[in-house]
């Protein structure tokens, strides 16, 4: 299925609609399908022509990067964005998807459940990178959390 989103992704890009989500989203998919050295291009070109864009989505940008074992600049995004926090709003979710790009799960049910607190609306989708985490006891009572407010 990512092969098939990249193909429609490249297709909306010669339309030239909304180039650095489109970017960031053909990311997304290299990530998805392991194919780093591709994930990392789109990255870099979205931070260099799309910076609107790149810091948007800045929690799906540490998340590719931890999973294309680019620790250091996931660590690096992490630390802007709690800076970025301290500063004004940021959406713990975003957190949450760095660390789990990190393999640090205890950290991605820590972040997601600050997330919930603060009623982000990103804790109801089901994003790909949480695929990671079904698994561990912890996620249904997340889920649990998630879409009945409680725990």
């Amino acid at each position: 299925q990512y092969a098939d989103a990249i193909e429609q992704l490249d297709d909306m890009l010669a339309l030239n609609q909304l180039p650095g989500i489109v970017h960031l989203e053909l990311a997304w998919n290299y990530a998805m399908n392991k194919d780093y050295p591709r994930t990392l291009v789109k990255i870099r070109l979205v931070e260099e022509k799309y910076p609107a864009a790149f810091n948007a989505h800045i929690g799906s940008v540490g998340f590719m990067y931890g999973f294309a074992g680019k620790r250091a600049q996931a660590l690096e995004i992490l630390q802007g964005m709690h800076v970025r926090a301290a500063e004004g709003y940021l959406d713990k979710f975003h957190f949450a998807m760095v660390h789990a790009g990190l393999g640090n799960t205890d950290d991605v049910f820590r972040w997601l459940d600050q997330a919930i607190d603060e009623r982000s609306p990103n804790v109801i989708w089901p994003w790909p990178f949480l695929q990671g985490i079904y698994q561990d006891p912890r996620y249904k009572k997340f889920l649990k959390k998630a879409c009945c407010n409680r725990a």
